[in-house]
């Protein structure tokens, strides 16, 4: 499971990177976190609300109501005919809706000055525990021109979201593109993660979702305290669920494969405190009006 793989959830307080190639399902794992952040802490959850930071306009508001409405349902199955508890009674699609901050940033300004008023958005709005960018690659990738001020850009923007994750316990969920990388040399190809290896040190915790045959699977690319494994997951009208652990790792070298499905393994491992039960049994989990010189992308409450 999802779940079982990341040790319980996402992670509080940390950044955890998906990475993948388009059509894996990356932005639907964003959507289904964005739902679960907001079980009731009575129900396993954070009962918190989200900000969602849409850079490629892939945000489907009717799929986000799919998955909200199955994670309703089924906590009002699981209370019963009586609805056990005020929390299941109180849990509905619209207060989900309504608590999923959006904001479209067409480019990188918009999206770091966004990212820069986020503190004062969150002082503001203190139930927010998840923080998602998806993708942080697309605006950065060819903008600026400048190499040296997209480094520049890039360091800024990982110190900004890690301070940020640490001072308001929160979590950040950012999603990542490949990119080809070859060696002449070999004659060889490689997929990687784009925005290069400096980028991955500001994650506390990647994922790479990668085909094998005609599966979904999620591997543990990057973390520091349990071996790699990996899981598969299906995408269904009701959100993301599972299907099976994988046992064994698919390779041991540090790479992946443009020419194969396989992924790579890493012996990395985070040290996670980790937050909730999934919305259901195979989910994944989670552990205002901004103002400024620059403004920022303009939010809407998905409603």
């Amino acid at each position: 499971m999802l779940d079982a793989m990341l040790d319980g959830g996402i992670s509080l307080g940390k950044i955890t990177e998906f990475f993948g190639v388009p059509g894996i399902g990356k932005t639907q794992i964003c959507m289904q976190l964005a739902v679960a952040a907001h079980i009731p802490e009575s129900l396993g959850g954070q009962g918190g609300e989200v900000v969602y930071m849409d850079t490629e306009g892939s945000f489907m508001i009717d799929r986000l109501v799919d998955m909200a409405t199955a994670t309703v349902k089924h906590f009002q199955e699981l209370g019963g005919p009586q609805g056990s508890s005020d929390d299941v009674l109180q849990l509905s699609v619209g207060d989900i809706l309504s608590g999923i901050h959006y904001f479209r940033c067409h480019d990188h300004v918009e999206l770091q000055a966004t990212i820069h008023l986020l503190p004062s958005f969150l002082k503001d709005h203190s139930k927010v525990k998840l923080v998602i960018v998806d993708s942080i690659a697309s605006p950065l990738r060819h903008s600026p021109d400048d190499p040296s001020l997209r480094s520049q850009l890039m360091a800024s923007l990982a110190q900004t979201l890690n301070r940020l994750a640490s001072q308001f316990q929160l979590a950040v969920v950012l999603t990542n593109q490949m990119t080809t990388r070859v060696k002449p040399s070999e004659g060889t190809s490689f997929l990687v993660p784009a925005l290069g290896y400096s980028w991955g040190h500001a994650c506390s915790v990647q994922v790479l979702l990668h085909w094998q045959e005609e599966e979904r699977c999620a591997l543990l690319y990057k973390a520091t305290s349990t071996p790699s494994h990996a899981c598969k997951y299906r995408i269904k009208l009701e959100g993301i669920r599972d299907t099976f652990t994988i046992s064994e790792p698919v390779l041991s070298s540090g790479e992946h494969d443009a020419n194969t499905s396989e992924p790579a393994t890493s012996s990395l491992r985070e040290n996670q405190e980790l937050t909730t039960v999934a919305a259901t049994p195979d989910d994944l989990s989670i552990g205002g009006k901004m103002s400024g010189a620059n403004p920022p992308a303009k939010r809407q409450n998905v409603t």
